[in-house]
Parts: structure tokens; sequence; C-alpha cells
């Protein structure tokens, strides 16, 4: 007599696998409702998670800038975190995506609350120059043969194709481009050695080093003169420098000429010479208009503003006090 067939035990049975009815997260476009900026962050409720739990960094505004500067690298370390469509400019991009953005800076950095306002006025400041020089390096690289960053999709590198390609974004690079290498007054472009650091951070390392706070000029020197052979690094660099009073003093000091302030009064000195020499001719010249009408004029009136202090004032007639006509500049004639 034959057995019936064993049938599995239920539970042995592998159970079936629910199936999610939650659409997948789609893409933030330009065009969508400030309502997406929910859709965003829900789709990086994983980032948000392992964030939360690193440790910020405490920073503060100092300027237009951020201490320690190495926060401005954290800007783009924001945006490129979540990268839906590509942008021709950080300007022109959503203002629901610039608060996604910023949200993400927050989570490497924290600050004093009373600091909030001006810490994201920096970020949307600095924010257009960092992702432009990013754009421009993943372009170079992929001209190069290079692959995509990792935060590029192929959907965002196929839009920013489209606008590479487009003449108006060549007319633009080739502009900048003729902007950059101008020649203006024949001595070239002007360049600089401070790389991507601030200059308010130059200034506090320079202010660490020589224990005073540093001038202008050698703030200038620092971030425009090459480190290894100590010449400036384009020729209006070396030009603007004349312009410092420090520089002018401490190069006339070399020279054996005299200072600045020195100068100035032997300036100040010729003037008053000159103002004597013209007040002699303009007393001469009223004797002889005296002496064209007759009349015994006082001696002129000398101000006191030409001999300066301790000059003698006679009380007599000014110019103004004769009657000239204004086409011949003559005495009138009287009838």
């Amino acid at each position: 007599m034959s057995q019936p067939p064993i049938l599995p035990n239920s539970s042995s049975l592998p159970s079936p696998t629910p199936q999610s009815n939650s659409p997948p997260p789609r893409e933030l476009h330009d065009s969508d409702s400030p309502s997406s900026d929910r859709t965003v962050s829900e789709s990086t409720t994983s980032n948000s998670n392992s964030s939360s739990s690193q440790k910020r960094i405490t920073i503060r505004p100092v300027g237009t800038s951020f201490e320690p500067f190495g926060a401005h690298r954290g800007i783009i370390k924001a945006i490129t975190r979540i990268f839906p469509d590509a942008i021709k400019t950080y300007r022109v991009a959503p203002t629901h995506m610039k608060n996604v953005w910023f949200n993400e800076f927050k989570k490497f950095y924290e600050w004093n609350p009373e600091d909030e306002a001006t810490i994201e006025s920096i970020f949307h400041k600095r924010a257009p120059r960092r992702l432009s020089d990013t754009l421009l390096e993943v372009r170079k690289n992929l001209e190069e043969g290079k692959a995509k960053p990792d935060w590029m999709n192929d959907h965002v590198l196929a839009q920013y194709r489209i606008i590479w390609d487009s003449e108006g974004f060549k007319k633009n690079a080739m502009k900048n481009k003729i902007n950059r290498n101008s020649d203006c007054g024949g001595l070239g472009p002007s360049l600089h050695t401070a790389g991507s650091i601030p200059i308010t951070e130059h200034r506090r390392r320079l202010k660490e080093k020589l224990g005073v706070e540093p001038s202008h000029a050698a703030l200038f020197q620092a971030t425009h003169k090459r480190k290894k052979t100590d010449e400036f690094v384009c020729k209006k660099a070396q030009q603007v420098m004349h312009y410092f009073p420090e520089a002018a003093k401490q190069k006339n000091s070399k020279s054996g000429e005299p200072s600045t302030d020195s100068a100035r009064d032997e300036q100040l000195m010729q003037l008053k010479e000159e103002n004597k020499y013209i007040l002699e001719k303009v007393q001469m010249l009223e004797a002889q208009l005296a002496a064209l009408r007759g009349i015994n004029l006082p001696s002129f009136q000398s101000s006191p503003n030409l001999h300066g202090a301790g000059s003698h004032e006679s009380s007599g007639v000014a110019l103004d006090d004769i009657g000239l006509n204004d086409d011949t500049q003559f005495p009138l004639q009287e009838e």
C-alpha cells in the first residue's frame, strides 16, 4: 500500500518577500515646487544619520570668510552630496536647493547661534566660485580622458555636456580667458600667490609669524611674491608695490633720497616761495594800474594764508576793488 506524499511543513517554507508600495526617491529639477525639498531630504536620510554621529567642527565668521579656513572646502563637499541636476551657475540654482546644501553644511560644522545669518550669507557668497572651480576641473579632467567624479551621475553629466557644447557657453569661456590674460598697460595679467586660501587666513598667519599686525605692504608682498626667489609674481604687482607709503619710504632710505615726510615739507616751502613771488608780481601790477588812472593806491593787502604765520597785514585795496572790463581786462574808463 503506497504512502501518501509528505507535504513540507509550512513553517519551513520561505516567506514571500513583502513588496513596498512606496515609490523610489525621484531626482529634483529646477521647476520642482518647494515641497520637493522634502523628497530630497528623505532620500538622504542615511547620510544625515551617519553625519550626525560625527563631531562637528566649530567655525566663526571673519569678514567674508570662515575661520578656520578649511571650512571653505566644506562648501563644495556639502553641494556635491546632493546634486540631482546640472545648473549653469550657483546663482541660478533653485532657492530650496540652496537651503538643502546649507543644511548639509551644518552637518559638518557648528557655530554660535547669533552668527547663523552671517555664516549662511558667507556660504552663499563663497559657493558660486567653489562650484565654478569644481566644474572647471571636472571639464578639464574629462577632456584629458579621465573619469567623471563619483558625485556626478550619468544624468547630470549628460546635461553638462549639452551646456558645455552650447555656443553661449563657449563664447563666455573665451571672453573670460581673454580677460584673465589681459595685457593692460603692457604689464601682463594680474597674478597672485595666495592660492585658494582667503586673505584673512594669510593675515592671521603673517601676524602669528611677525608677532604684530602686518601692514598692507607686508601682506601684499606675502601674497604676490614667489616663495623660492622672493620675486614678484607679475609686473603689475611690482608696480602696485610702489604705491604703499612704507614701501616708498624704505626705497628712499636705501637710495639715499629724503623720506616722504621731508620731501613733502620741501614741497610746501617751495610753494610758499612761489606764492611770495606771485604776490610781488601782483603788487607791481597794482602799482602800474594805479599809475594809469592817476591814483595813488595803498599797498596791496596780502593774504595771511600765503605767507603763513607772522606775515604782515596792511590796509589797502585789492584787485577786486578795481573795476575791470571783462573783455579787455583793463580799468574801466569813467564817463
